[in-house]
C-alpha cells in the first residue's frame, strides 16, 4: 500500500522529477533513496534538485571488477556533463 510505481521515466531525471510529482500528490517531502552504489550520487543529487530532502542508501551490486569500473566510469561522465549536480 506504502509502494507506488513511476512508470513514465526513460532516465533518471525523469524519474526524480516524475517520481516527486507522485510523492508530492501524498503530501511527501523526504525520501530513503535506494539504489546501486556507484548510481546513488547522482540519483540523489536529481532528487534533490526536484525538491525532496534525500537520505540515500546504497546497495553494493555484485559486479566483476571491470564491470565495476564501466558503470562507475559512466556515472562519472554523466555527473560531469551535468555539474549544476555537484551543487
Amino acid at each position: 500500500e506504502a509502494a507506488r510505481l513511476e512508470e513514465r521515466s526513460r532516465s533518471t531525471f525523469e524519474n526524480a522529477r516524475f517520481s516527486v510529482e507522485l510523492l508530492r500528490a501524498d503530501s511527501i517531502d523526504a525520501i530513503i533513496l535506494v539504489t546501486d552504489d556507484f548510481h546513488a550520487y547522482r540519483a540523489a543529487a536529481h532528487f534533490r534538485r526536484a525538491g525532496v530532502r534525500v537520505i540515500s542508501s546504497p546497495v553494493r551490486r555484485s559486479l566483476s571488477p571491470g564491470s565495476r569500473l564501466q558503470w562507475t566510469f559512466r556515472e562519472l561522465v554523466a555527473v560531469m556533463r551535468r555539474p549544476w549536480l555537484l551543487h
